[in-house]
């Protein structure tokens, strides 16, 4: 005996496949299974091997029931593996032969020659037809090359011998021949019976109905749940071998449906489902008040809350709606019985309260409502809003007019950022409305938004020929940091900004370079003043030196204003201008938190702002004016009672008067008078004896 265990992924030369065949034998009532080889496999060692055939689905005393399996000699067969019925085919069982060999060499295989593996009997009846597995068609070999099926087996066909290749490859290559029909007496299925079913429910409420619970099979076959039709008062749905039927609201009556069981021969058989549907009789309703919250728009007007939409409220029955714990920032009353609210001006953030409704019955409930106050939304600047469909790789540039700092801004918006971030050079020209004299249209006070880049205005041409209502002003910038611009993606910078020394004489707007007449043609401007007047913008972390990353403008022009005086956004006495002069926020009347409003702080002239400690922080921004460890909201009093607030007065250090110290000298002198004081005492004292 000569057995060969070989390591994985051994080889020899050689190319080949074995093929297989099923047959039934009426001389001895058995199946056999044969191989033919399509060459002789050299050298020729058979290593493993699988046979997976296909029988008729059956259960007890029907089943296929494999015994006394032959093998060829020198191998050993056996049953290693049975799946009966899988979801793949529920007509077939499966039944798998694993090979392994006693004697590697017991094939001897010959090119084209057919010879026997193994045969067995079947001790369960003939019920139809054997046959081979199709290892690229069967359902439950799929896919092929890793089957993942529902009994988590590898059923396909396989052979390996080393002559036709490495060990673990498979030589199978199909079958041949027709499948195997047994001789003998054919057991003749007897259909199930599907018997009637009932079941009572109210229309809110679903049931589930075991309908194979009733139902029998004579053969004893396992049953299932083939079809189903719906009802006309309900819909059905499969829950294993349950129907569930849930009634359409409101429904009452009976409603009927069908269903079909099936065995596993697919003999079938219909039954009949009556439901009695009860009316559902609704529980009296209760006086219920249901939480309310609420989101609001800050508003100097009346906000109404319908806060009954959601209570519980009997039909027929009126309600009396009150108000039982008030807002803390706001005022709540009645009208309609609706609550009509009204926020505290300037509030933002929640506010709560309670209200209670009373029925004719003086039956009472209550409920809460919780009130989220949202600042009023300033209208939508589309003056501000970004270019549209901006291009990579470019810069687009708007202008913009503040009147609170009485200035002209510069943006710029690029919707990706340089890499690396370079820039090399840019222009952007505005065109004005042309003044005269004093009234002219000139730039001054050029500030640069951050350091690296120092912006001027580089030139100015007023009432050219292709405009005479029109002054052009250029600027450029100094660049010592390419990498100043700190680009943002899809973001809005600003790069400078300046005053207009000239008069307001209505909107600025930057130059359209295709269409200005001053810039024509675009590419190469030939205008009357010989300049080249052109928006343009090169960074080669864009591109290169010949690549211009100027793509565009956007937002509207920019239209000055004079009247600064009247807007005082925080009413604190001081107009925004003012504020933006002085370093203050417009929006807040006490900018540094202190509690004394900023138009205190910073006294009766402007121009010298209040400053107590001399810091150089004006009072109006310093949370102690007079720098002496106390915070300015805790001297608001005037402890001296001189008629000035404490926070006004710069710490005094009390006056102490300097006292003589005597000489030596002096010290000496008086010891002396001392002395000589004494020796007179004495001597008086002896003449008065």
């Amino acid at each position: 005996m000569l057995v060969l265990l070989p390591a994985a992924h051994t080889a020899f030369a050689g190319a080949g496949s074995v093929e297989y065949r099923v047959a039934w034998d009426n001389a001895d009532s058995r199946y056999h299974v044969y191989m033919r080889p399509t060459t002789a496999p050299s050298p020729d060692l058979s290593m493993t091997g699988q046979v997976t055939l296909r029988v008729p689905h059956a259960t007890g005393t029907s089943k296929f029931t494999v015994t006394d399996i032959k093998p060829k000699a020198g191998t050993t067969w056996s049953l290693s593996s049975e799946v009966f019925g899988p979801s793949e085919d529920k007509a077939i069982d499966y039944l798998s032969f694993s090979f392994m060999p006693i004697d590697v060499r017991a094939f001897a295989f010959k090119a084209g020659v057919e010879q026997e593996a193994f045969s067995f009997k079947n001790t369960g009846p003939c019920m139809g037809s054997v046959a081979l597995m199709n290892n690229n068609t069967d359902p439950f070999n799929q896919p092929p090359d890793a089957p993942n099926n529902s009994a988590g087996t590898n059923p396909g066909n396989q052979f390996a011998n080393a002559g036709w290749g490495a060990t673990d490859d498979n030589d199978y290559s199909g079958n041949y021949g027709t499948a195997a029909e047994c001789g003998g007496t054919t057991i003749i299925n007897t259909a199930p019976v599907a018997n009637k079913d009932t079941a009572t429910t109210s229309a809110d409420k679903a049931v589930t109905i075991d309908v194979l619970k009733n139902d029998s099979d004579a053969d004893g076959d396992m049953l299932v749940i083939a079809s189903f039709t719906q009802g006309s008062k309900g819909s059905v749905k499969q829950s294993g071998n349950s129907l569930i039927y849930t009634p359409t609201a409101d429904a009452t009556g009976t409603d009927t449906f069908t269903y079909t069981i099936a065995d596993p021969d697919g003999a079938k058989s219909t039954g009949t489902i009556s439901v009695t549907l009860t009316t559902v009789t609704p529980p009296p309703e209760e006086l219920v008040a249901q939480t309310d919250s609420f989101n609001v728009q800050a508003t100097t007007g009346g906000i109404t809350l319908d806060v009954l939409a959601n209570d519980t409220i009997p039909a027929g029955q009126s309600v009396t709606l009150t108000v039982v714990d008030a807002p803390k920032h706001g005022t709540a009353t009645v009208v309609n019985n609706k609550i009509v609210f009204i926020p505290t001006a300037g509030y933002s953030g929640t506010d709560t309260l309670t209200y209670r409704i009373t029925d004719a019955a003086g039956k009472q409930t209550e409920a809460g409502i919780t009130l989220t106050i949202k600042a009023a939304t300033p209208p939508t600047d589309t003056c501000a809003a970004p270019p549209a469909n901006p291009v990579d790789n470019k810069a687009y540039y708007r202008i913009n007019w503040s009147a609170t700092d009485q200035r002209y801004h510069v943006y710029m918006y690029a919707s990706s950022v340089p890499s690396p971030n370079n820039l090399t050079s840019a222009q952007v020209t505005l065109k004005a409305p042309i003044g005269k004299d004093a009234a002219a249209f000139t730039p001054t006070d050029v500030q640069s938004a951050f350091t690296g880049l120092s912006w001027s205005n580089n030139s100015s041409v007023h009432a050219p020929t292709e405009d005479t209502a029109a002054s052009y002003l250029s600027f450029t910038p100094a660049i010592s940091n390419a990498k100043a611009m700190p680009w943002q993606a899809g973001t809005e910078i600003e790069v400078f900004s300046f005053a207009n020394k000239g008069a307001c004489l209505g909107s600025v707007s930057l130059l359209e370079n295709a269409t200005d007449a001053f810039n024509q043609p675009a590419a190469a401007p030939n205008n009357s003043v010989g300049t080249n007047p052109g928006n343009s913008l090169v960074n080669l972390g864009w591109g290169s030196m010949d690549t211009d990353n100027y793509a565009g403008n956007y937002g509207c022009p920019a239209t000055c204003s004079t009247d600064t005086t009247s807007k005082d956004s925080d009413a604190d006495g001081l107009t925004d201008a003012e504020e933006a002069t002085l370093g203050t926020n417009p929006n807040s009347n006490d900018t540094d938190g202190d509690s004394i409003l900023d138009k205190e702080e910073i006294g009766s002239t402007l121009s010298k702002a209040l400053d107590t400690d001399g810091d150089g922080v004006i009072n109006a921004l310093d949370k102690d004016d007079d720098n002496d460890g106390i915070p300015t909201s805790a001297e608001k009093g005037d402890a001296n009672n001189n008629s000035k607030p404490d926070y006004l007065e710069k710490p005094t250090t009390p006056t102490v008067k300097s006292v003589a110290v005597p000489t030596l000298t002096q010290w000496a002198q008086l010891l002396l008078s001392f002395l000589l004081g004494a020796v007179a005492l004495r001597k008086y004292g002896r003449l008065g004896k």
